[in-house]
């Protein structure tokens, strides 16, 4: 079977090149003599990679290139649904507790949501997106209490 050059180029002693589905394969070989049937016998080995254009991928370097990402699931659902029907209260509890009113608010919706106790509500605002609306607010349970 006839490759292309760039193919050409990764071949080495002891290595297979296998062409499957349109991609390159490298294996590893071997051989050794059969006195019985009086000819070489092939031995594959373990696998090391695919070819690409660029280098050959070993999972050395798969796992090298991985970036890993920041993920987090957070419910954004229904704490927005109550925020957009609370909006004239909310500019009342700004105007008239302009230090607080994040906190009063997002206490007031968790409790509406989930009925919790002061001390589960950072909990819950951390598992929603509402954390990342109102970073950094006081709510532990002897914050809120306080």
């Amino acid at each position: 079977m006839e490759y292309p050059t760039w193919v050409n180029d990764f071949r080495c002693k002891g290595q297979e090149i296998k062409k499957i589905r349109d991609k390159y394969w490298v294996d590893e070989v071997s051989a050794y003599y059969d006195k019985e049937k009086k000819r070489t016998i092939k031995k594959s080995g373990k696998y090391i990679g695919r070819l690409t254009t660029d280098s050959l991928l070993t999972k050395e370097n798969k796992l090298a290139n991985v970036i890993p990402r920041k993920v987090s699931v957070k419910e954004l659902g229904a704490s927005s649904y109550l925020i957009t029907l609370l909006k004239d209260e909310i500019e009342l509890l700004q105007q008239h507790l302009p230090l607080h009113w994040e906190s009063l608010l997002i206490c007031s919706i968790f409790r509406i949501l989930h009925q919790s106790a002061f001390r589960q509500i950072n909990w819950y605002c951390e598992s929603s997106y509402l954390s990342e609306t109102y970073p950094n607010l006081p709510l532990s349970g002897k914050q809120i209490s306080s």
